[in-house]
């Protein structure tokens, strides 16, 4: 998919982003963006380059999750990486948007928009009934972008073990 934009940051002219899957080859392209990404919600105690590199090529090796990538040229301007869940809604696979992120010198020229509706055709191509994802509580900002695209908050509690406590869930120590 092809998203023609008016000017961006220091570019002068009209751009053409392309909106599409991301693959290993985009390891390079995409590390600069993650990192940013890691540190607007870690801050100080995120991760490296060297210790990002790997894990993002195996996140991007063929399996059951993807990511789609909006670019130009080979800057990577946004990204979202979502998952098949199963069950869903009468036994068809749900997805789950885990991450939509455009960097902040691209905000504000409809990328999100752009990677949002390609994961919506990704998950009716994929077979999927249903697209769910989270965002802060407190990210007006993010409600009223997925509010105007659509969707709909829906009134349930999301729960998470990390760290020590998942190790002791893990091994019934708790």
């Amino acid at each position: 998919m092809l998203l023609s934009l008016p000017k961006l940051g220091a570019w002068e002219q009209k751009m053409t982003v392309s909106i599409r899957r991301a693959e290993e080859t985009d390891t390079e392209t995409l590390l600069p963006l993650f990192l940013e990404m890691q540190h607007h919600y870690e801050g100080a105690a995120a991760i490296d380059a060297e210790t990002a590199r790997p894990r993002l090529l195996a996140a991007l090796k063929p399996q059951p999750g993807r990511a789609i990538l909006g670019a130009f040229e080979d800057e990577a301007l946004g990204l979202a990486c979502l998952y098949e869940l199963f069950p869903g809604p009468d036994m068809h696979p749900a997805w789950l948007l885990k991450e939509l992120y455009v960097a902040a010198s691209a905000r504000g020229r409809r990328i999100g928009e752009a990677l949002l509706r390609e994961a919506a055709r990704l998950a009716l191509a994929e077979g999927g009934a249903r697209l769910d994802l989270t965002t802060a509580g407190d990210n007006e900002a993010a409600q009223r972008f997925y509010a105007r695209v659509g969707m709909t908050p829906i009134a349930k509690v999301y729960y998470r073990s990390e760290g020590a406590a998942l190790l002791d869930l893990a091994e019934d120590r708790g």
